[in-house]
């Protein structure tokens, strides 16, 4: 060993941190939300890539994007830059309180 590592040349990038604009029914694009209802998160730098899942339960992180809703995990079907679509947990009612983990932030 060298001691000696090479990191890419974008190594430390700054990314933009992501700001959601809207959440509403996947469905109607309405804002009635319901417990195991699918969602549509609206916003800028939600992801870094376009990716979207098939996988059978659905994952909880997608495209080093990561969305957490009471502190739950969020099962998410598709990320990108300006949406994400997920399914709400059945465990949530009333106010919430939605958190998205990105390499932004």
């Amino acid at each position: 060993m060298s001691g000696f590592t090479v990191l890419p040349w974008n190594y430390d990038a700054s990314v933009a941190p992501p700001s959601i604009k809207a959440v509403v029914n996947a469905a109607d694009f309405t804002s009635g939300l319901a417990p195991g209802g699918l969602i549509s998160v609206f916003g800028q730098q939600l992801s870094p890539v376009n990716l979207a899942t098939r996988e059978i339960p659905l994952p909880t992180a997608l495209g080093d994007s990561c969305l957490t809703v009471n502190g739950l995990a969020v099962p998410m079907l598709f990320v990108s830059p300006g949406q994400l679509n997920a399914q709400m947990p059945f465990e949530t009612v009333g106010n919430v309180t939605m958190v998205l983990h990105t390499p932004g932030a």
